[in-house]
């Protein structure tokens, strides 16, 4: 059975992702893109309200972007998870020592996710099996299969149904935990169910209007009673999405 990541910009939207039966609030700020770290303060806020209450995750942007304002050995205590994007370093040869040098800077506490765009190629990213293998050999908790770009479709736009199965397999054959976002709302979710990853991960399917408009709890409760309906597999067999 998955479990629901919500993304939230601030405490209050973090309070009402918990109240929806989020198992995972994941801060981001979505005005600065598909991994958009928000304001360290409105981490700090969010960690200190909810610690011990949910899983805690943060994005913390695209390595190529980052200002160096923040540093990750600065995340505050109740942080388990971290990310960072890899869009434009697909023909930067240089991209993986970049990437183990800032996820190297994570506190000993925080797991840390590999991100693996489906809209890779659109993204400049490197392909999402070589960002699952090179996660599994830093030692990555998770891989999240997202998409860089929010106006063209859900990562079904991107990934063929045996690609997504494939990038799925991967990441549980390497003992990663896998998160499937990407534009994701309950009929994707539908879709894609019997694929069974730890978590589905949304954002706009949970607020009024845009990504950016106002997270209903209404909408996280009724993405986690969907998903705490199904049953998981007993066979260990998928059927195709």
């Amino acid at each position: 059975m998955s479990g629901l990541l919500v993304s939230v910009r601030n405490a209050s939207e973090a309070h009402a992702a918990l109240a929806g039966g989020a198992a995972i609030v994941d801060v981001k700020e979505p005005l600065n893109g598909s991994l958009g770290a928000a304001a360290p303060e409105t981490v700090a806020e969010v960690a200190q309200e909810l610690r011990g209450q949910v899983l805690l995750s943060v994005a913390l942007g695209e390595i190529l972007d980052r200002s160096g304002d923040f540093s990750p050995a600065d995340l505050p205590a109740g942080i388990e998870f971290a990310k960072f994007g890899l869009a434009g370093c697909a023909s930067d040869p240089h991209w993986e020592s970049k990437w183990i040098r800032l996820l190297c800077q994570l506190p000993d506490n925080v797991n840390r996710v590999a991100v693996a765009y489906a809209d890779w190629q659109r993204a400049l990213s490197p392909d999402p099996r070589q960002v699952i293998s090179s996660g599994a050999r830093q030692r990555c908790r998770a891989v999240l299969i997202d998409t860089y770009r929010k106006d063209s479709g859900s990562l079904l736009n991107h990934l063929t149904s045996d690609e997504l199965t494939e990038i799925v397999d991967l990441g549980r054959q390497l003992k990663m935990l896998v998160v499937i976002a990407g534009s994701v709302d309950l009929p994707i979710i539908k879709r894609l169910a019997s694929l069974q990853p730890d978590y589905f991960a949304v954002r706009g399917a949970v607020c009024h209007g845009t990504r950016i408009g106002t997270l209903d709890p209404g909408r996280v409760r009724q993405l986690v009673d969907f998903l705490d309906q199904q049953k998981p597999l007993t066979d260990g067999v998928r059927t195709k999405v």
